[in-house]
């Protein structure tokens, strides 16, 4: 307050600054003056007015407070981790220090979820916040950047092993059981981490980097970390520019059928034709099933291959049959297809009703189909059998 007087005498303008006070009882308030101070033959001369603004700074608090924090954990939001990122960068600049980003992802929290409602996910989640502040330092920042995902930095950190023990002490706290609404529930974590600045310069980039060595621990059977490498963003770039592809390859029609034939020993005919998946790229080169159907499978395409699979292959062995040559059709079908909430399900057991009446039809599913509890599976597989 003396400074600002000061100010107001050498400026001879209105001075307006607010103070906080400490109460007894040690509740806070703000007070806001407006200073007018002279001098008037030799003596300093202030006046001025007083505003009790409490409600007003703690309304202004609790908005940055929410703009800045996620509501439900009380961590700093992507907003604010994304500023804190940059700031430690900077820093590191300074201090020729290095700066790791862990993307924490949570495996198979849809499934708490979907088995205990979203309020007991919720706790789960608050617990998991709590656990991964617990591995950190005061100075690093632990983020909830959405849904199930988490952001940590960690700062002026000097040799790899450090971030590695960090990282192995967050997914095994994040492993433990979760004791929540008398229920015991189990929630491993991946985690991808990403250095600045060996791995890019870029804040957008480290968390994408991150992003990615997440994915690849998901893909390699989920709980554990793994180190970003050039290698995975070689990857993620084909595996981004091969999905681009087969959306337009599956809008085209251009996944044709190839056939393998079932041959009757007695007969030494062939008696059906197993229709296979085969996807030639525009560049001449065939793109192993393994990988495609993969990936049709995670960007929910699949259900589209299955039925142009279904669709065009009878149409040709329907053709064979009006010259006289009756080849039935083995065809396989994704597990993906019984879990859909669109029309896909209703769609092919439609087109196989239809289609059966004309060709000699055998469905094949998978292990995993019948080990499959769901009310629903059964349902679609007594249709099918009927």
């Amino acid at each position: 307050m003396e400074s600002s007087i000061k100010q107001a005498l050498l400026s001879n303008e209105p001075i307006e600054f607010d103070l906080e006070l400490i109460r007894v009882k040690s509740d806070r308030v703000w007070l806001r003056f407006i200073v007018s101070a002279s001098i008037q033959e030799n003596v300093a001369i202030v006046t001025g007015s007083m505003q009790d603004v409490t409600d007003k700074v703690l309304s202004a608090k609790l908005i940055e407070h929410q703009a800045n924090y996620d509501a439900l954990t009380e961590l700093p939001n992507r907003v604010l981790f994304n500023d804190r990122l940059r700031h430690s960068m900077e820093t590191a600049n300074r201090n020729e220090k290095k700066v790791a980003v862990l993307f924490i992802d949570l495996d198979k929290f849809k499934d708490v979820n979907d088995n205990h409602g979203h309020q007991t996910g919720d706790k789960l989640l608050i617990a998991a916040a709590g656990r991964i502040n617990h591995c950190v330092r005061d100075s690093d920042t632990v983020s909830r950047l959405s849904g199930d995902e988490f952001g940590v930095i960690l700062t002026e950190i000097e040799q790899y092993s450090d971030v590695s023990k960090v990282s192995k002490k967050i997914y095994k706290a994040l492993q433990d059981n979760y004791y929540i609404d008398d229920n015991l529930l189990h929630c491993s974590a991946s985690i991808g981490i990403a250095f600045y600045p060996d791995d890019t310069k870029d804040a957008l980039s480290l968390i994408q980097k991150a992003d990615q060595a997440m994915y690849e621990v998901k893909s390699s059977g989920r709980n554990g970390y793994q180190f970003y490498t050039k290698e995975m963003q070689e990857k993620s770039e084909h595996r981004h520019n091969l999905l681009n592809d087969l959306i337009v390859a599956v809008a085209e029609d251009a996944i044709t059928p190839y056939f393998q034939p079932i041959i009757n020993l007695k007969t030494n005919k062939v008696s059906k034709c197993e229709v296979l998946a085969r996807w030639q790229h525009p560049d001449g080169e065939f793109i192993s099933p393994d990988e495609f159907i993969t990936l049709a499978e995670e960007s929910n395409l699949i259900n589209k291959i299955d039925l142009s699979m279904l669709e065009n292959s009878t149409r040709e062995l329907i053709l064979l049959g009006q010259q006289g040559k009756n080849i039935g059709l083995t065809i396989n079908v994704s597990p993906r297809i019984f879990h859909t909430k669109n029309n896909a399900l209703k769609t092919w057991l439609t087109s196989i009703h239809d289609l059966s009446k004309q060709l000699d039809i055998t469905i094949e599913i998978t292990e995993r189909l019948l080990t499959d509890d769901s009310d629903k599976v059964l349902n679609v597989l007594n249709i099918l059998k009927g």
